[in-house]
């Protein structure tokens, strides 16, 4: 699904990230840099990626993909609130600039030009 720069998959992705937050996975605070640490190898993060709502999903092995059969579509939980930190931008449209258009007369316009227009 794509709607302009809201594409399904960066949902799943906010909310991916945001249940790594929960978890504590994901921010190295003393580094200020986005990591994955885990504690018991991918386990944390195939954990974390249950709990994403979907239809299907599929593990890597060394030698092929398998279907992972411990998912069901994610967590049944309400919602992930997610907030977006920068703000949103969008290109300026000629539409939304107002504007107004006035018809004058030659007359109208030497009076103008002249300086002394008269009601």
């Amino acid at each position: 699904m794509d709607r302009g720069s809201r594409t399904l998959v960066l949902a799943r992705e906010r909310e991916f990230h945001a249940e790594l937050d929960r978890r504590g996975l994901r921010w190295q605070q003393d580094k200020r840099n986005e990591l994955f640490v885990t504690t018991r190898d991918n386990r944390d993060l195939i954990a974390a990626l249950r709990t994403i709502r979907g239809k299907r999903m599929h593990l890597f092995t060394k030698d092929s993909i398998v279907e992972d059969g411990a998912y069901h579509g994610g967590a049944r939980r309400s919602r992930v609130t997610i907030v977006d930190t920068q703000p949103r931008r969008t290109q300026p449209r000629e539409a939304a600039i107002p504007s107004i258009t006035v018809r004058l007369s030659s007359d109208w316009l030497d009076q103008l030009r002249a300086g002394n227009p008269s009601m």
